[in-house]
């Protein structure tokens, strides 16, 4: 049975669905329900959040709350807390500084609170028991995943301070329960979810074998994606709020001309404002049409820099992908680098290539070459979808700006990449 409760105070339920006098077998579907919510809306949060700190977001706001993201200086009194998720009588947290621990915790204590519930009760009190464990730990698991790839330590149900890879623990334990209980309920979606996620975080931890093991198992188009809608706060797709509508945050310049290099590099230029700034010459040569952006010509709320918006997300209502059989490929690709298959690895890539008609790759086949070649993939094709702090941090990728460089509002950019855990979990 997984442990339950909220011993945190930071994971009060964003929806309030758990109340006492609602939780009964017969409102298990919309307890399960309520947490796939909490989790989308943390995951608008998460993804913008983390592609402030990496390099595919830039402020372009006056609040300076929200500068230690972007300037890469968070400390445990960062407001990774906000909450956007909680109801009005909550305090919800800023429109202009996504959250991060607080949704996450609570869509991770919903989830768990929920399988202890469905633990206790039988098949004939809820017929669809087993499909919504199935599901309900696939959601789980990725909430504990991405605590782990992107904080510097963690806490669970107010427990001590516990590292990320024992998250990553804790995310492969809640995917094992939902592929087993996904299968026996011929729950094709939540297996293939759950497949996916244990195959991302075993990766994350190392385990390049069994990673590829897992992806395998991911079937070709298969996407599972977060809905958006503009219904209420919570559940707007944050990406298009912060560089559509408000112009709080754009692309950072790396991705402004995001090219696959299909000769030698050269040095391209572009002006944010008055700035020149040089593009990444990895990536020159061919367009990559999984990373469409363009310069709206509008200034920010800080109203010097200059918006660049992704076409990905055009609508407060668009779907962000939280898994798709895309990324299975690419996690095989590593595997079978990390196993001397060079050849396999390429193939991956030249597959994802002749999806949106890019060439074939032409660079050397030395594993430096086609690792970074997969890290560049991975750059596009999961292009803000949460995944590119995670991918900074793995592979220690340079910091771009580099530390030391003047931050627009003051200070300098630093070199913090991961999530302090919050003061109000510190010491517990």
């Amino acid at each position: 049975m997984v442990a339950a409760g909220c011993g945190s105070l930071t994971e009060t339920s964003a929806s309030q669905i758990l109340a006492s006098n609602l939780i009964t077998p017969s409102n298990a579907p919309l307890l399960a329900n309520s947490v796939v919510a909490d989790f989308e809306c943390a995951y608008a949060d998460f993804a913008t959040a983390s592609g402030i700190v990496s390099d595919e977001l830039a402020d372009a706001q006056l609040s300076q709350i929200g500068w230690d993201y972007d300037r890469r200086t968070l400390t445990a009194n960062s407001p990774i807390t906000d909450d956007t998720c909680a109801p009005i009588s909550n305090n919800p947290g800023s429109q202009q500084v996504p959250g991060v621990w607080a949704p996450l915790s609570t869509a991770r204590a919903d989830g768990d609170n929920l399988l202890g519930l469905l633990n206790g009760w039988t098949v004939a009190q809820v017929p669809t028991r087993v499909k919504l464990i199935g599901k309900t730990a696939a959601y789980t698991g990725y909430a504990l995943t991405l605590m782990g790839e992107t904080m510097c330590a963690g806490a669970i149900d107010g427990g001590p301070r516990i590292t990320p890879d024992s998250l990553l623990g804790l995310a492969d334990a809640r995917f094992s329960i939902a592929i087993t209980n996904a299968t026996a309920a011929h729950d094709d979606s939540s297996l293939a979810m759950a497949y996916l996620g244990r195959a991302r975080e075993r990766l994350d931890r190392g385990h390049a074998a069994a990673a590829r093991t897992d992806a395998a198992n991911v079937p070709s188009g298969f996407v599972r994606v977060a809905t958006y809608d503009a219904s209420s706060t919570r559940r707007e797709n944050r990406l298009f709020t912060v560089m559509f509508r408000d112009y709080f945050y754009s692309v950072q310049s790396p991705f402004w001309r995001f090219m696959y290099d299909t000769a030698a590099a050269t040095i391209d230029t572009v002006k944010n404002g008055n700035t020149v700034v040089a593009i990444d010459t990895v990536r020159h040569g061919v367009s990559d049409p999984r990373v469409a952006v363009d310069s709206s010509g509008i200034k920010g709320a800080d109203n010097a820099t200059i918006i660049w918006q992704a076409q990905k997300y055009p609508t407060i209502g668009t779907s962000i992908s939280i898994a798709h059989s895309s990324e299975a490929q690419l996690i095989i690709a590593e595997a079978d680098l990390a196993a001397g298959n060079t050849a396999g690895a390429i193939n991956i890539i030249d597959s994802l290539h002749k999806a949106v008609n890019l060439p074939p790759y032409t660079r050397s086949t030395s594993p430096d070459t086609v690792r970074t070649a997969i890290i560049n993939e991975r750059a596009a094709e999961l292009f803000l979808e949460g995944h590119r702090l995670g991918d900074m941090i793995r592979y220690k990728l340079p910091l771009n700006p580099p530390a030391g460089t003047p931050f627009k509002d003051g200070g300098f950019y630093g070199t913090q990449l991961c999530f302090p855990l919050p003061v109000i979990e510190n010491g517990k």
